[in-house]
């Protein structure tokens, strides 16, 4: 479904991405993780269309998007969310998903927005859908900044569903949130699995990564370090120094 081969990203020399090479495939949920400052958000956002590589190459479901616009690659069925959330934080909840779900309808999404076609209406009940799906249909005419930071965390994944997405990125969906938030988030995820949707996922709780992830990518400095399922790969020492900065004898 998705192919990274030997991405390169540099800012102003400094090292970003060094030789990142990784695959997903249909249906699987993919755990990308490491340090803090290792590249996860920034090959998030090299798959998305944000930053262009250096050098290497993207691919997604066999169309080259390496230097392709993001809008572009929505269009082929990727969606993602953020780390740092992009809501729209003076429109309602329903508001919020009806503007991506508008990208889905046919005619001008523009028209849409200010009412002129009858996609406003089949995206308003698809965003309903999506609310629906992750448990914010209660909200829905509630202002999306008034919403307590896991109702926000829920609201990117409905924005990103609203998409109807072949392979969901979600950037560190767990941060922030209490134990019991956590756990709802993971059932959450399951639940988008259940529905065939692939997932890369990049998170720092390593609870929610081993029972979600059938298979991680670690990286480190910008580079992969190691690759395989969960148990290979923090039985790993390369991956173990990594994380803790000593050899796995210390």
């Amino acid at each position: 479904m998705l192919t990274v081969s030997d991405v390169h990203l540099s800012f102003r020399g400094v090292r970003a991405l060094a030789g990142v090479s990784l695959t997903v495939e249909p249906g699987e949920t993919l755990g990308i993780i490491g340090p803090n400052g290792s590249g996860k958000s920034t090959l998030f956002n090299v798959i998305s269309g944000i930053y262009k590589p250096d050098r290497g190459r993207v691919t997604f479901l066999g169309t080259d998007v390496t230097a392709a616009e993001p809008r572009s690659i929505v269009s082929l069925g990727l969606a993602r969310t953020y780390q740092n959330k992009r809501l729209f934080g003076s429109l309602t909840v329903l508001e919020n998903v009806v503007v991506p779900a508008l990208r889905t309808q046919a005619g001008s999404w523009l028209g849409d927005i200010v009412g002129r076609s009858a996609g406003r209406a089949a995206a308003d009940a698809k965003a309903r859908d999506c609310l629906a799906f992750v448990g914010l249909h209660d909200v829905a005419d509630v202002q999306a900044n008034s919403l307590a930071y896991g109702q926000q965390n829920r609201l990117e994944i409905a924005r990103a569903l609203a998409l109807d997405p072949k392979l969901l990125m979600l950037d560190e969906p767990a941060a922030g949130l209490s134990p019991p938030e956590r756990i709802e988030m993971r059932d959450l995820i399951e639940r988008v699995k259940a529905r065939g949707t692939a997932v890369a996922l990049v998170e720092h709780d390593m609870r929610v990564v081993m029972q979600l992830c059938s298979r991680l990518v670690v990286l480190d400095h910008g580079e992969v370090i190691a690759t395989g399922s969960p148990a290979e790969v923090t039985a790993n020492p390369d991956v173990i120094a990594a994380y803790f900065g000593v050899p796995v004898d210390d």
